[in-house]
């Protein structure tokens, strides 16, 4: 999340830098989110209810497809499903979650796994949505 946060301050930084006029202070400019990123919600976080765990239906419908599309060339003919995935998941923490980590080709305790998906991916991002309580929405 903070790396995204840091994407989009660069991102309008460089933005403005092409302006015939600079940005004055307070001025609001608009970015333009990829696919799959919402916009934080006015309501305070105590509004919201709290996310403890990595969801199901996102998993099921978005996750485990792509898993099993990139993943089961070299692994099981089927992807595991939510409970199994679960395991390799640290919530909100893509850098301990083995699943990110692997997927990404980075090390992970002392293991390093071929990278199937850049880390500034949009399959990549698929994974830290998830990790970090990402659901799916009507």
């Amino acid at each position: 999340m903070k790396k995204i946060i840091l994407s989009l301050l660069a991102l309008m930084t460089v933005a403005a830098c092409g302006a015939r006029t600079p940005l004055r202070r307070g001025q609001e400019i608009s970015v333009q989110l990829p696919a799959g990123f919402q916009k934080p919600s006015d309501t305070k976080p105590t509004d919201q209810p709290q996310v403890t765990d990595v969801d199901k239906t996102y998993y099921d419908t978005v996750l485990q497809p792509l898993l099993e599309k990139k993943c089961t060339m070299c692994h099981d003919d089927k992807f595991g499903p939510f409970d199994s995935a679960k395991k390799f998941v640290v919530f909100k923490k893509p850098d301990e979650s083995k699943m990110y980590m692997t997927a990404t080709g980075k090390e992970f305790s002392g293991f390093k796994h071929r990278q199937v998906f850049k880390p500034d991916s949009a399959e990549a991002m698929t994974i830290v949505t998830w990790i970090n309580g990402g659901k799916v929405t009507q």
